[in-house]
């Protein structure tokens, strides 16, 4: 027995590993399209509102979307690859998707590129020679020729007998040089500044309190240098160079320093830190972290689903014993009727009625919310009472729907058991046709049961949608319509990965209990 426990546990180490990774795999390779906050100019975007900015940072952070996936090498970025990227806007014909895609990822890089950003600005500035000469212009005019198109290669379709003539690449004039001195001041201005920690649904502890003065203070002063007016670029060039000089050791990494950044400051190594931690990420929608949603909605969902399924099992399972018993006679058939009668109401249409009929006509039930008004006021017995109240046409329309389906298992179950040798044997030995039925048959024919019961457990957790909505309960239901609506991915893939672990843990609870109902049943 206990060495079946063990294996089974060891098993669901590796079964929520890959439901994790799935879910790791559905982030990164689906995410939502992000709003941009650069024009097609290479200027900021200042039309996007402060709440979706916000949102798009909590929800680019809580996945890391701006770290590579796998392995990040950024530390061995050049030069070039910066030069590339940071001239977009200054390239002729340059497409405005491109462009886009270019400050998308000198915005991922964050800091990692300013010792970069430095060194062109300064070329640009005071050395254009050693730019428009060096390696930097051929490694550039290299990248320019095999992102153009294949006529520029020379390449022509058949029956095409000439092109216009192609665009040269930039001349790296002191037009383009002053462009690109402008762009890569703009750019330190972005990826520069440190950014502070903001923490949701609770006190920040005192070290990031103090980390968070320290980032403020930083910004003040790189943004005395952004908003200047009266100074040129290379004025600012100098204000730059002056504060980057204080900080260079931040961008000289060790080897052990590249080491952890290869294999610590990505996606996966982060995700799993994560979810070790318990850390489901933020919500951008509710601005809470996705663990404290789910503590605060999950006691509805429990009350209303586990008290659904109780009462459809103690309602169920003794309709199902008497419909077996008596099979084939006309209570069974009568039974049968209305059970399926009641089966074939979909919750939406049954949960109208019932809020119709019993709480506006007859006003006897509540028809929306969880609790009333005063129910902190209320005393414990009084809480209960109230809690009652409210639940009972939720629960009755999530009852309703499921009796047909589990006296139907109950009844099939026992049907099969009811003629086996030993239930004959029991009935020879002068028992009671109870005793016969209730303590040696049904208990044997509760393994469907138990696997449903197994299967459910997700479920109850889980909520119902359709009765949330209706009864206007702010359940895990309608916490995950919500996020499916919204794209909330946090919301959706911790909820995933709670059903994951309620689910593996639901089929082991109901291997187990497989045993106690059936004594012929034993684990090696």
């Amino acid at each position: 027995m206990w060495t079946y426990v063990g294996r089974r546990l060891l098993l669901m180490v590796p079964t929520l590993f890959l439901i994790s990774l799935l879910n790791f795999a559905i982030v990164n390779l689906a995410p939502a399209k992000r709003p941009t906050n650069v024009s097609t100019t290479g200027e900021l975007d200042t039309s996007a509102s402060m709440e979706a900015k916000e949102a798009e940072h909590i929800f680019r952070r809580t996945f890391y979307l701006d770290r590579p996936i796998f392995l990040n090498t950024r530390y061995s970025l050049t030069d070039g690859e910066i030069l590339w990227l940071l001239a977009a806007p200054a390239r002729e014909g340059e497409l405005p998707k491109a462009r886009r895609r270019a400050f998308d990822d000198l915005d991922d890089y964050g800091r990692t590129i300013v010792p970069h950003l430095m060194r062109l600005a300064t070329l640009a500035a005071d050395d254009r020679e050693t730019l428009r000469e060096g390696p930097l212009r051929s490694d550039y005019e290299g990248r320019w020729r095999d992102a153009r198109p294949g006529w520029i290669r020379g390449e022509r379709p058949p029956g095409v007998s000439a092109w216009p003539p192609p665009p040269s690449p930039p001349p790296f004039d002191d037009a383009f040089c002053e462009r690109l001195l402008s762009l890569a001041v703009d750019r330190l201005g972005n990826n520069a500044p440190r950014r502070p920690i903001v923490v949701y649904g609770g006190e920040a502890p005192p070290e990031t309190l103090a980390f968070n003065r320290e980032v403020r203070e930083e910004q003040t002063l790189l943004r005395g240098i952004l908003t200047d007016r009266k100074t040129g670029d290379r004025e600012k060039l100098v204000k730059w160079a002056a504060w980057y000089d204080g900080r260079r050791a931040e961008w000289e990494y060790s080897l052990g320093d590249k080491v952890a950044m290869t294999l610590t400051e990505t996606r996966f190594f982060n995700f799993w830190r994560n979810l070790a931690h318990l850390d489901l990420g933020t919500s951008f929608t509710h601005r809470k972290k996705v663990w404290d949603l789910i503590l605060e909605r999950i006691d509805k969902s429990l009350v209303l689903s586990l008290g659904s399924l109780l009462l459809a099992y103690l309602i169920s399972i003794p309709l199902g014993i008497l419909s077996a018993v008596n099979h084939r006679s006309l209570g069974d058939v009568a039974v049968t009727v209305l059970l399926f009668a009641l089966y074939s109401f979909p919750p939406t249409f049954l949960g109208v009625l019932l809020v119709i009929f019993f709480g506006i006509d007859l006003k006897w039930f509540p028809v929306s919310a969880f609790h009333s008004a005063g129910y902190d006021e209320l005393t414990v017995l009084g809480k209960l009472r109230d809690t009652a109240w409210h639940v009972t046409l939720p629960m009755l329309t999530l009852t309703v729907a499921s009796l047909a389906y589990y006296s139907r298992f109950m009844k099939a179950g026992l049907l099969d058991v009811i003629r086996e040798d030993y239930v004959r044997t029991a009935r020879a030995k002068g028992l009671s046709e109870f005793v016969v039925v209730v303590r040696h048959a049904a208990r044997n024919s509760l393994i469907p049961i138990i696997t449903l019961l197994g299967a459910s457990l997700p479920v109850i957790v889980g909520g119902s949608i359709v009765v949330e909505f209706i009864f206007e309960i702010d359940g895990m239901g309608k916490l995950a319509y919500e996020a499916a609506i919204k794209k909330d991915y946090a919301v959706i893939m911790g909820i995933n990965i709670l059903v994951a672990v309620l689910t593996t843990v639901g089929v082991f609870l109901a291997d187990l209990a497989y045993a106690v109902a059936d004594p012929r049943i034993r684990y090696r």
